[in-house]
């Protein structure tokens, strides 16, 4: 809803408390990590490659890891920002995973799956339909994916939830226009486009 309210402003200084990274639990540092594969896996091949070798320490909130892949992470979102502020276009790549995870969790009623954890599993089933039909040519890339998100304990697979009810809320995703949705989906690791969707197509992503 915050949309809804008013005018936007880019900061000039975003500041990071790493100290406080460590006082969450495992389970928030997990469900953080989802967003950080999102943008390495839309925006940086070479973070996402750097990713799968430092899962550990990432899980542990090491300094020396965390600090570096926050200030790229934080880097990526501004330059995607500061290149649609507006949000009518290319911003929307920063909801890969999010057409699925909100519909989750909407379907679950907020209950019982951290956002993260829905994106988690948005970003491996929007990838394998990628694959399937034919706009991501990197057939293993989904798997990858999936390995590394299972690495950061996250989930990939959908619970037991009506799937009616998560696609009746991924058709009122706020990147629709009319009948379609721009679905952010990969053509290769670190490069997603934008593809349409026809609404009554979107219950194909659910497919395992």
């Amino acid at each position: 809803g915050k949309n809804t309210i008013g005018a936007f402003y880019q900061p000039r200084l975003v500041f990071c408390a790493l100290d406080a990274l460590r006082t969450l639990p495992q389970e928030e540092v997990s469900s953080g990590l989802a967003e950080v594969v999102k943008i390495a896996a839309i925006a940086d091949a070479d973070l996402l490659d750097s990713l799968e070798g430092q899962t550990q320490s990432l899980l542990s909130c090491d300094p020396s890891v965390i600090g570096p892949v926050v200030a790229r992470c934080v880097a990526l979102k501004a330059q995607i920002v500061s290149q649609d502020v507006r949000d009518r276009g290319q911003r929307a790549l920063l909801n890969a995973g999010h057409t699925v995870g909100h519909g989750l969790e909407a379907a679950l009623d907020f209950q019982g799956i951290r956002h993260g954890e829905a994106v988690s599993i948005g970003l491996v089933l929007e990838a394998r339909w990628a694959v399937r039909e034919g706009h991501c040519a990197d057939q293993d890339f989904p798997d990858r994916l999936e390995r590394l998100l299972r690495r950061l304990g996250l989930p990939t697979t959908l619970p037991n939830v009506d799937r009616a009810r998560v696609t009746q809320a991924m058709r009122l995703d706020k990147k629709r226009a009319g009948d379609n949705l721009a679905l952010p989906v990969p053509l290769r690791s670190g490069h997603y486009v934008l593809i349409e969707v026809g609404r009554d197509g979107l219950q194909e992503i659910l497919s395992p």
